[in-house]
């Protein structure tokens, strides 16, 4: 984990502007490590989802920020935050036009199906 987590803060330190567009993904990677590493890290892990949803909104990156959202809703489980996760994730989902088929969107809309009301 460690060394995972510092290639990736390596990587955030030297990025230049032809892979800026990586920049979600990174941090969702980030989250995602430190998540798994300690509960200690929840903090450190959602702010690093944060990060990776508002610079995915702000790119238009919307592959990017599904796959935070979704990460997001999975970090988010059993705590109070999840109502807000799910939330995000539904406004994400809701802005695909095209790719409803794609996996990442189909397991957000199982997600979101069975969280919903009936």
């Amino acid at each position: 984990f460690d060394s995972g987590l510092d290639l990736i803060d390596w990587a955030l330190d030297n990025i230049d502007d032809g892979s800026r567009y990586m920049l979600p993904e990174m941090h969702r990677l980030k989250a995602r490590l430190l998540a798994s590493k300690s509960p200690d890290l929840r903090d450190a892990a959602l702010a690093a989802i944060g990060d990776a949803l508002v610079i995915a909104r702000e790119d238009g990156t919307k592959l990017f920020e599904l796959r935070a959202a979704l990460e997001y809703v999975q970090m988010t489980i059993g705590l109070d935050l999840y109502r807000g996760a799910v939330d995000t994730l539904q406004a994400v989902a809701d802005r695909f036009v095209e790719g409803q088929d794609h996996h990442e969107l189909v397991e957000a809309r199982a997600i979101l199906a069975k969280v919903s009301p009936s």
